[in-house]
Order: C-alpha cells, then sequence, then structure tokens
C-alpha cells in the first residue's frame, strides 16, 4: 500500500511535469505532497534521491551509474509497457509525453539498461474506438491545478445536466477514461466518463479542499487500495 520507487516517479511525472510551465515544490514540501497522496516514507526518499542524481548527471558525466541502477529488469519491463500502452490508450499529447519521458530516462541509464529497454518484448493491442468530446490534456490541467470544472454531461439514458466538480483523478480503462471528482450539486464523489462530457469549462479559482486529500478520502469510500 506504499507504492514502488516506479510509481511516485510515474506521479511526480504525472502531477508536477505535464504542465506548461511545470512546477515542482522543494525537495521537503515534495516528500510530504508525496506521503499524503499514500507513498511510504523510504520509497519516496529513494525516488527522491534518483531525481536528485538525475539532476546532476548533465553537469557530472563521469559519475558512478551505482545511483541509476534504482530499476530492476521488471521495472524497466513495467516502464516500457506503461508507455506503449499510455501511447495507445491515451490522449495525443500525454501519448507523446510518455514516450519522451521514456526516451529520457533512457539517455541516462547505463548502456546495457538502455539494451533491455530497446529490446523489451512486451506489446499492447490496437487503439481504443470511442472517442472523447472533452479535452482531457484540459481535464488533467484542471487536476493539476485544482481548478473547479463544470461540465455539460449526458448520461447514459441521455439526459443532460450542468454540474461543478472539483476534479482530482482520472481514470484509463480499457474501452473508456473516467473523470473523478467531488460534485457540488450531490455533494459526494462522482465519476463522469469523458465521452459523455459535451463540453465543460475552467474556473479561475481552486476549489477548497487539496487534491491529495479528495484522493485519499474517494479511496477510503471507494475501498480502492494504493497501486502497487
Amino acid at each position: 500500500m506504499t507504492g514502488s520507487v516506479l510509481d511516485i516517479l510515474i506521479y511526480v511525472f504525472d502531477q508536477y511535469m505535464l504542465a506548461e510551465a511545470p512546477e515542482v515544490p522543494e525537495r521537503e514540501a515534495l516528500a510530504a505532497d508525496l506521503e499524503r497522496a499514500g507513498f511510504g516514507r523510504h520509497n519516496v526518499e529513494r525516488a527522491l534521491d534518483w531525481l536528485a542524481d538525475l539532476a546532476g548527471e548533465r553537469s557530472r558525466p563521469d559519475m558512478s551509474s551505482r545511483a541509476l541502477r534504482v530499476f530492476s529488469e521488471e521495472e524497466l519491463e513495467a516502464l516500457v509497457l506503461g508507455s506503449r500502452w499510455v501511447a495507445r490508450a491515451a490522449e495525443p499529447r500525454l501519448a507523446g509525453a510518455g514516450a519522451d519521458a521514456l526516451a529520457k530516462i533512457a539517455a541516462v541509464l547505463p548502456a546495457d539498461m538502455r539494451e533491455m529497454i530497446d529490446s523489451a518484448a512486451l506489446f499492447v493491442g490496437p487503439k481504443r474506438r470511442d472517442e472523447d468530446k472533452a479535452d482531457v490534456s484540459a481535464i488533467r490541467r484542471a487536476i493539476r491545478l485544482e481548478r473547479i470544472l463544470e461540465l455539460h454531461y449526458g448520461d447514459e439514458q441521455g439526459r443532460i445536466s450542468r454540474r461543478r466538480v472539483w476534479p482530482f483523478a482520472l481514470g484509463y480503462f480499457e474501452h473508456v477514461r473516467v473523470l473523478i471528482a467531488w460534485c457540488e450539486l450531490r455533494q459526494d464523489f462522482r465519476h463522469f466518463r469523458t465521452d459523455r462530457i459535451i463540453d465543460m469549462a475552467l474556473h479561475e479559482g481552486r476549489y477548497p479542499r487539496r487534491r491529495t486529500v479528495l484522493l485519499k478520502e474517494w479511496r477510503e469510500t471507494q475501498d480502492v487500495p494504493m497501486e502497487n
């Protein structure tokens, strides 16, 4: 329930690095954010150590590769498979970001580990067919900025409603993507399929609670375990 180093690195990339102007907190604040999100202190420190070494690699090309061997063979295969799944299942901007992230990681790995990435024999099936009406990259931006979204939404029976929601997570499933949010109308957590969002508007104001707190409460109410 603490999440692996790989989980933490992917979380940091998704939550902090995909913005047009990324704002990553200082180490102490970032560690606190990650622990509030449910990650264990030990793996948080390992992940932040790895990121610190990675940042220093550009200026110290002769640095020992020991610190960069934080990934096991299985974790590297997971990175490759995850990147290929994102390329198939995500919207184009996120798909491209996933490929770029894998390339940046590969660029600083020792040669034998780069070879493992290049030769990974793990593949993903064909792309999903359903198209989203909503701009999923804008939804992810609203999640990162903790901004209120106003949705024009059609349910399974074709009934249309307007909802003001506090978006805090986005689920990628085999055939659909689901926005997870606090609904002001229902005063409860609700799930919205992105292919049923007719249109939406991003409000300038932030919603009054932190995204990590909402995510933790949603996990508890839905009995959703922390992914390992």
